[in-house]
């Protein structure tokens, strides 16, 4: 599951995951909340 949140935030901030997570739609900030 991480593994596939990094990919995901990768294209969007490949320096800053945490901030990728952030950018994430509302619908899946909570799973990615849940992943942190």
């Amino acid at each position: 599951m991480e593994a596939a949140a990094t990919k995901a935030s990768k294209p969007a901030t490949p320096r800053d995951p945490h901030v990728a997570v952030l950018a994430i739609p509302p619908p899946l900030s909570p799973a990615a909340k849940m992943l942190l």
